[in-house]
């Protein structure tokens, strides 16, 4: 016989699993029906209960092993790094405990936010039995009391919410990485605390002062840090690393930026937080706490320091051996709550409590009788009067976090947007020094470059019947590819026209082309980099009526600018791919030309073959524009749908008014809305 002992985390786990075990047990027996289904059902929890005897992670039902974590390109330059999983395959009791808390956190976060829907609820409806009165619902108490509960109400869930909000070390390993020059690559760090180090060697004219160097943090799941420590490595005897002996130059960070990954942008870091570090915390040897910043969870964070103190200065002509230090740790809520409902307390709360003081106000002025309220004994007059504007300032400080990361997603794919415009217009301005056509024009289509037209008539006139005939035949067979890999059902219903000389593929390229008209690709990518980064109230509006994009909301109204953009870039898609067969065949066809022939002499002074290269370059650049196009477009529709969530959320639930048709209504719209009969067993829905 083996007698297992369970250390504190397998034991926990251990009950997790039979307590669902005795769950299923328990409703089998309570039934008094045995089927096939609850057998099995039994029998496959036992088998879960007997393999958390040997190890968490045994079984269907075991917590799931660690992912690798793999790095991208940095944006300020660097090679790329990939590094292994942060545990190995099989997970340790730490590791293990990191997986609980997760889980745990999880359910908390998806417990409180129900509670606070329900919560915030009770509030609306307790103001609703004010309105209510109009319709003949009686009710016994004062309109200041129903005032006074609803804002007690909104009270206890910002209390509630603040309270397990309390930010603490981010629970979980991370594994670090960095620039050229950073000391501590590949470490595996807990509870979001490390010890940044970075050693670089200059040039005595260099200045490393403006020097950025950064370093990565990878966690194993998503995180969302809400604040943070910083604390500037200043005396060499701090440093870890033996490479910092030898440095003459201690550098102290100064200005520095946090930064988040975003999926949004194709995992590109976006700036959450500026911050510079005073000389004269690098001197006390404190911490200096950060916050104030919103974020999404992610797993990779950033921090890219920027410019420094300078502490030592170098000879003249002496090497720059350079050390710099920082201590960082990263905290996370206990337990995270949803801005938007934070929000939503917040303005209802503010609503709510006004009133309040001016039932008061009221009431002294008129040297009437107070009413006894005991739901507002709890605070003073002055008291509310400041509670007030804490939650006005509460308020507009929520708006503009929310808004100022949606802002930086947007702002980082029109960064992106530039960037491969810029690139495009480059490879445009090359061919535009060899093109005839385009050399003349203001505005560049490099569509109107017909450089096959020009190769096709050469041939023609110069080409001997030996390199014509090739010409057809390497033409022919790569359409016969084309059609095989379509297994020939698209392109039998838009065959390219027959053809047996040059001129009749001259012919044919020139019917395809008038019937599949190309977009203007520049045209509709100067609209996508136009997309303001503050939308009007008008453009946010028509977003959330349109009919396409907010179908899932059952909207009904005219389609918005916004979808008509998609629908130009989607346009750009749907070009006919048929022509581009025809033109890399005749690009190959063109590579395999002798210069030193008749034919490859007449190409070679009319820069055919630099026209067609330059060419392919542009249409390449394009298709990366047109996905940083279609990013951009996305990150600005998700912006316009942050600003409608943010604009819903302030709203509350009301009355239906007198004679209408609620029929009409959605059924989330029939959700916010209170017949007033109802309005006293509403309630106990929440």
């Amino acid at each position: 016989r083996v007698v297992l002992k369970f250390s504190s985390i397998e034991r926990h786990f251990y009950e997790r699993q039979l307590e669902c075990t005795l769950d299923v047990a328990t409703d089998m027996m309570t039934k008094k029906r045995r089927t096939k289904y609850s057998e099995n059902l039994l029998a496959s929890h036992i088998h879960q209960l007997r393999a958390a005897c040997c190890h968490p992670q045994i079984g269907s039902h075991g917590i799931g092993r660690a992912r690798k974590t793999h790095l991208s390109h940095s944006r300020e330059g660097g090679s790329v790094h990939s590094t292994g999983s942060v545990g190995s395959s099989v997970l340790t009791m730490d590791q293990i405990l990191d997986r609980l808390i997760d889980d745990a956190r999880g359910k908390c976060e998806e417990s409180q936010r129900l509670a606070v829907m329900h919560t915030n609820a009770l509030g609306s409806l307790e103001k609703l039995k004010i309105d209510a009165k109009e319709f003949g619902v009686d009710s016994n108490q004062a309109d200041v009391y129903h005032l006074s509960k609803s804002t007690q109400i909104y009270l206890e869930v910002l209390d509630l919410m603040d309270s397990n909000a309390s930010p603490s070390a981010v629970i979980g390993e991370a594994v670090l990485s960095g620039c050229n020059g950073f000391l501590a690559r590949n470490t595996i760090i807990r509870d979001g605390k490390a010890r940044l180090e970075w050693h670089t060697q200059e040039d005595s004219d260099s200045d490393p002062i403006h020097r950025a160097l950064w370093s990565r943090i990878d966690f194993e799941t998503p995180k969302k840090v809400v604040k943070m420590k910083v604390r500037p490595v200043t005396c060499r005897g701090q440093f870890t690393d033996e490479r910092s002996e030898s440095a003459n130059i201690i550098l102290i960070p100064r200005d520095c930026i946090f930064q988040v990954s975003s999926a949004a942008v194709g995992g590109e870091f976006i700036d959450v937080f500026s911050f510079s570090i005073p000389f004269s915390t690098a001197d006390d040897d404190g911490w200096l706490l950060l916050g104030a910043f919103h974020t999404n969870r992610s797993k990779s964070w950033r921090i890219l320091i920027k410019t420094y103190h300078r502490s030592v200065d170098p000879s003249p002509g002496e090497t720059l051996s350079c050390i710099v230090g920082l201590d960082v740790e990263l905290m996370e809520p206990d337990i995270s709550s949803d801005s938007l409902q934070r929000l939503h307390a917040l303005n209802n709360a503010v609503l709510t409590m006004t009133l309040v003081l001016d039932h008061y106000k009221n009431a002294q002025n008129s040297d009437a009788d107070i009413p006894v309220v005991p739901q507002a004994s709890f605070m003073t007059l002055h008291d509310m009067q400041e509670k007030v504007g804490w939650m006005q300032t509460e308020s507009r400080k929520i708006e503009s976090l929310y808004l100022t990361a949606a802002r930086n997603v947007q702002a980082e794919s029109q960064r992106q947007l530039q960037i491969a415009t810029d690139r495009r217009k480059e490879v445009e301005a090359r061919l535009c020094t060899v093109s005839p056509i385009l050399k003349s024009q203001d505005v560049v289509d490099f569509w109107q470059e017909s450089w096959w037209y020009d190769l096709l008539s050469t041939l023609r006139l110069h080409g001997t019947e030996h390199e014509r005939s090739l010409m057809c035949e390497r033409v022919q067979r790569d359409l016969a590819d084309f059609a095989d890999a379509l297994d020939g059902s698209s392109f039998q219903r838009h065959p390219f026209s027959r053809f047996y000389d040059v001129d009749g593929i001259s012919v044919a390229l020139n019917l395809r082309f008038r019937s599949n008209e190309m977009p203007s690709h520049a045209a509709s990518m100067e609209q996508v980099s136009a997309l303001p980064l503050h939308p009007s109230e008008s453009e946010i509006a028509n977003n959330a009526r349109c009919h396409k994009c907010r179908a899932d909301w059952n909207q009904t109204g005219p389609k918005c600018n916004h979808c008509k953009l998609e629908t130009k870039l989607n346009n750009l898609d749907t070009r006919d791919p048929i022509i581009f067969v025809v033109l890399k065949s005749l690009h190959r066809w063109l590579l395999e030309i002798r210069p030193t022939s008749s034919l490859g002499s007449k190409l070679k002074a009319m820069k055919i073959e630099q026209r067609a290269e330059y060419f392919f370059g542009v249409l390449k650049t394009s298709e990366r524009e047109l996905r940083a196009g279609r990013l951009a477009w996305r990150t600005h529709f998700d912006l316009l749908s942050d600003l409608d969530e943010m604009n819903q959320c302030k709203q509350t639930i009301r009355l239906a008014d007198e004679n209408e048709d609620l029929t009409r209504l959605t059924q989330d719209e029939l959700g916010s809305i209170v017949a007033p009969c109802d309005i006293n067993a509403r309630p106990m829905e929440h």
